[in-house]
C-alpha cells in the first residue's frame, strides 16, 4: 500500500487532493518534482523514500519536506535508453539491523547491452551508497523488451 502511496504522491499534478477509499480519507500532495524517469519506489525502512532514476540516480527523499538526498550517482555507466538504464532496486530486509544493504539492477553497454545486478552498502555517515559488490554479470541486454 505504501508503494501505491508513494507512487500517488509522486506522480500527482496536483499539489492537495482527497480521495475516499471506504470509510478511509486519503490526502494527496505532491512530494517532490523533476524527476527523470523514476522507475523503482521504495518506502525505506529509515521513513525516506528511496528512488531510482532510470539514468542512473538513487535517491533519498524525505515525505515531510520533499528534499532528494542524491545518494549514488551511476550516470557515467549506465546505458539509458528506451527501457534500458538503472532499474530494479530491493533494499535488505534488515536494513537498520546491521545489513544496510541495498540491490540494483541496471544496463550498462561492454559488446551490446548487458544487464547487471549489484550490492551496495548504504553509509549514513556519508548519506552515500558505497562500495559497489557485482553478484551476476554480463547478462544479455537490451534497449526494450524483446
Amino acid at each position: 500500500m505504501k508503494n501505491i502511496l508513494a507512487f500517488i504522491l509522486l506522480t500527482t499534478s496536483f499539489l492537495y487532493a482527497q480521495h475516499q477509499v471506504g470509510s478511509t480519507t486519503l490526502n494527496e500532495r505532491e512530494v517532490v518534482s523533476g524527476l527523470d524517469v523514476p522507475w523503482e519506489i521504495k518506502w525505506g525502512p529509515d521513513d525516506y523514500l528511496w528512488v531510482t532514476e532510470r539514468s542512473g540516480i538513487v535517491s533519498r527523499i524525505n515525505v515531510e519536506t520533499g528534499e532528494k538526498h542524491i545518494v549514488l550517482d551511476i550516470q557515467d555507466i549506465i546505458y539509458d535508453s528506451n527501457e534500458a538504464g538503472l532499474l530494479g532496486m530491493e533494499i535488505h530486509p534488515e536494513f537498520n539491523s546491521g545489513s544496510p544493504y541495498v540491490f540494483l539492477a541496471y544496463t550498462y553497454v561492454s559488446q551490446g547491452a548487458r544487464e547487471k545486478i549489484v550490492c551496495y552498502e548504504y553509509d549514513a555517515n556519508l548519506d552515500q551508497l558505497v562500495n559497489e559488490i557485482v553478484l551476476i554479470d554480463g547478462i544479455d541486454g537490451n534497449s526494450t523488451h524483446v
